[in-house]
């Protein structure tokens, strides 16, 4: 199922090159914080799946059912947004510590995490 799903999302982004993965987190986040030109030509609009944990499931402040699933790895944390129906009727059963795996387009970066675009997912491992 896990695969399945990666498949999926990968197949709905077009990342231009190698997908990253959560070892390049501190490389990412470095780039956007020091400088934002070579974030946008090297990261930003790039595929990245990433092993972690979960960290929680928090909706998203004025925006009603709209929520935040933020992944912690042992090289920094991602927040996927998503209202897909699919992903949060799962994420009910999820409990943080538990292993996910998510995977999306990135966006930015906000105090050191990762943002995905919307339309990112996340599975349980």
């Amino acid at each position: 199922m896990i695969v399945a799903l990666v498949a999926v999302i990968a197949a709905n982004h077009s990342a231009t090159a190698q997908e990253l993965s959560e070892k390049n987190i501190p490389d990412i986040v470095n780039a956007s914080q020091n400088n934002e030109i070579r974030f946008d030509r090297d990261y930003r609009g790039r595929g990245i799946t990433a092993n972690g944990i979960l960290s929680g499931v928090q909706e998203v402040m004025f925006l009603h059912g709209q929520f935040a699933i933020s992944v912690s790895t042992s090289f920094g944390d991602i927040d996927c947004y998503t209202s897909d129906k699919k992903i949060l009727d799962a994420a009910v059963d999820w409990n943080a510590g538990q292993a996910v795996v998510v995977s999306g387009i990135i966006r930015d970066t906000l105090l050191g995490d990762i943002q995905l675009q919307p339309g990112c997912g996340v599975v349980a491992r």
